[in-house]
């Protein structure tokens, strides 16, 4: 289905146009003759005539069609162009491998880092709280006391 689609925004009416075509669904109906429907039918064709048909109806067309042809018909430029779409794929899947890998590797040292903080604060702590408890078991005297359960007396040591 072909659906213009206008956006329209302060002071910018005249500058965005969005057409959202679904190239499948050309065939199934029959639309009004515009530029746009045109070059979906150029983008759609699969065939040499269908090809020739869209490119009779615009300039433009004729032209990219002519330019689509030289392109296929030179070996050498198509050789070009698939080494070229190679590269492309090649660089997207070593930069998305390498964004993979430097992510995993940066999780690893992560929790590398946050285990080693978190054993040293609860050394840190231990100790803390040890301290604690054996200050609170000293005396004035600066011994240590413990209360009988039996009697209720405080002993010593």
């Amino acid at each position: 289905m072909l659906l213009p689609t206008h956006i329209r925004r302060e002071h910018k009416e005249d500058k965005l146009e969005i057409h959202i075509l679904e190239l499948p669904k050309l065939k199934e109906r029959n639309y009004p003759e515009t530029e746009v429907l045109n070059w979906a039918r150029f983008f759609n064709a699969e065939h040499k005539e269908e090809f020739e048909m869209a490119a009779e109806a615009s300039p433009y067309i004729e032209r990219a069609y002519e330019r689509l042809t030289q392109l296929s018909g030179d070996e050498m430029k198509r050789l070009e162009y698939e080494a070229r779409e190679k590269a492309i794929r090649d660089h997207n899947y070593l930069m998305k491998y390498n964004l993979e890998l430097g992510m995993k590797k940066g999780m690893e040292e992560g929790r590398k880092k946050g285990l080693e903080e978190g054993r040293r604060e609860g050394i840190e702590q231990g100790a803390k709280a040890l301290q604690d408890r054996t200050d609170k078991q000293k005396t004035s005297y600066g011994y240590k006391k413990d209360i009988d359960k039996e009697t209720g007396y405080e002993l010593r040591f």
